[in-house]
């Protein structure tokens, strides 16, 4: 007998929410009563500060953003960072960095800084907006 999911019936699949329990969110104020939205997606990099539509989700308010990076090299430099600079409920603005190798002397200590992203070939971004 194949196993059948608990929201399986007889080949004809039921609606989620009959058996799965919500999930509880909080925030600072304690716990979000209102049911909660989730958008993730994965985008190409395509420039230095980039926004991206986030209004398939539908949200009234957002709660969290995260944001990240991901770049397939092994130079330190090279290593893509991302920094969330705004969002609103249909749109989230990202910076992309980068390492620079230019040592900036800080009392008599030598700093690396970041620069904006210089080449963006198979950079990728990931991101999760969590909201209302």
């Amino acid at each position: 007998m194949a196993f059948k999911s608990p929201t399986e019936k007889s080949g004809q699949l039921k609606s989620p929410s009959t058996f799965d329990k919500p999930v509880l969110r909080y925030d600072r104020n304690g716990i979000i009563l209102k049911q909660i939205r989730i958008f993730t997606d994965t985008f190409a990099i395509t420039s230095a500060t980039q926004t991206f539509d986030i209004s398939a989700a539908g949200f009234t308010s957002v709660k969290s953003v995260s944001v990240e990076a991901e770049g397939n090299t092994s130079t330190a430099n090279n290593v893509p960072m991302a920094l969330v600079k705004n969002w609103t409920t249909s749109s989230l603005t990202v910076n992309f960095v980068q390492g620079n190798s230019t040592a900036v002397s800080i009392l008599g200590v030598n700093v690396l800084g970041v620069q904006f992203l210089q080449s963006f070939a198979g950079y990728k971004c990931h991101i999760i907006c969590v909201g209302q």
